[in-house]
């Protein structure tokens, strides 16, 4: 009995950690396009805190159960990253792309702990409805299309709805999309509803001119008309390579003269990422760095590519331990889906496909980390047909 009530409350933290991590995700959401510098350097320190307060809290977790987390094997290869690089580490610029890559992990792991009920449902249908009603709302504001460039903003034609950069919004209202898709499916709310939402944050990413977010949306609204029973590994497989191998094939094109001339959305094929990409390879210029990365100068930034962003600051190894983590929490729910499970499942594919031209959902920053633990939790909804579970207003 006593091991029972004792697991029981582990439940209800883990959930609590995530519910809080959620708010604080909101709160980033709804206060950093004011540029309120206060509140916004508050809503930072305070998500740093709570990570790493999550981090040990999950490893206590774990060990008082006996039980082994591959994320741990992240620590010792960071660790060699930080011990082999000819940079000078700065621990308090680590703190935070060191934690939110952690929690990230760590809750990936740990998220089996939180229990999918009514009011789990709920908590994230009415706080995805509240993001799109903000994303909605700042569309019409004065700074929706405002670009933040080396600490300056600047009058852009893209809609960025007043974040960083069109393509990190894109992100967030992808995210909004796929849950809203998974929303609909679950009945939380009127069908009719949720196509209109879904229309709409169509249009929003189309207006920020991110081709990769625009071509994510399209692909999981359509693979959303469609459910099977179960998802081959191979999809899996694919989607994973395509970003890594994306590091190396545009490069490959542009020093090539492939597709030089050709304009997709009125932008140029080539972008500058195959610069970054090529740059960033060719500076890994020992087995030392391709094994275990250079954590001090790299700090897990925003190279336009998930999977480049990883191997730069953890090296190969760090990558292989993130991929088994993804790997063993999503392959065990392919060989049977239902609704919401194989929609969420889709929708962390179309985001491995979406870091080919981005990082941040991969490595955990501010505010992507707490999406990407909600769509995995989704993964493990099995309770399509009790309506009992099911709310529609």
């Amino acid at each position: 009995m006593k091991s029972t009530n004792l697991s029981i409350q582990y439940d209800s933290n883990i959930s609590l950690i995530y519910k809080v991590l959620y708010i604080l995700m909101f709160a980033f959401v709804l206060f950093f396009p004011h540029s309120i510098t206060a509140i916004n350097v508050f809503v930072g320190k305070i998500n740093i805190y709570f990570n790493i307060f999550a981090i040990l809290y999950i490893l206590f977790l774990f060990l008082s159960e006996k039980r082994f987390m591959a994320s741990w094997a992240l620590i010792p290869i960071m660790m060699l990253s930080l011990f082999c690089s000819q940079e000078t580490a700065d621990i308090r610029q680590l703190l935070q792309p060191v934690g939110s890559f952690l929690c990230l992990t760590f809750f990936i792991e740990a998220q089996q702990y939180i229990e999918i009920d009514k009011g789990f449902v709920k908590f994230i249908s009415y706080f995805n409805i509240a993001i799109f009603l903000i994303f909605l709302l700042y569309s019409q504001m004065d700074f929706a299309y405002r670009l933040l460039l080396e600490g300056s903003y600047h009058k852009f034609n893209a809609l960025t709805l007043g974040y960083p950069n069109p393509n990190s919004t894109a992100m967030m209202l992808l995210f909004v999309a796929a849950v809203n898709i998974i929303s609909i499916k679950m009945k939380t709310y009127n069908k009719l509803i949720g196509i209109v939402m879904q229309l709409t944050l169509i249009y929003l990413i189309y207006k920020t001119e991110s081709r990769t977010g625009l071509l994510c949306v399209v692909i999981l609204s359509i693979l959303s008309l469609i459910t099977f029973s179960r998802v081959p590994r191979f999809f899996l497989y694919v989607f994973t390579s395509i970003p890594f191998i994306y590091i190396f094939l545009l490069p490959y094109l542009q020093r090539n003269k492939y597709f030089m001339h050709i304009e997709i959305l009125g932008k140029s094929f080539f972008t500058g990422r195959e610069e970054i990409f090529s740059d960033n390879i060719e500076g890994i210029n020992s087995i030392i760095r391709w094994i275990f990365g250079d954590l001090p100068k790299a700090m897990f930034a925003n190279y336009h590519n998930g999977m480049l962003s990883i191997v730069l600051s953890c090296g190969l190894a760090g990558l292989i331990i993130y991929l088994t983590i993804w790997y063993k929490n999503i392959i065990p729910y392919m060989e049977r889906t239902n609704q919401v499970s194989y929609i969420a499942i889709i929708s962390l594919m179309i985001i491995l496909l979406q870091s080919s031209a981005e990082a941040a959902f991969l490595t955990g920053g501010i505010p992507y980390g707490i999406m990407i633990v909600t769509l995995f939790i989704f993964v493990r909804y099995e309770n399509e047909d009790n309506d009992n579970e099911n709310t529609s207003y």
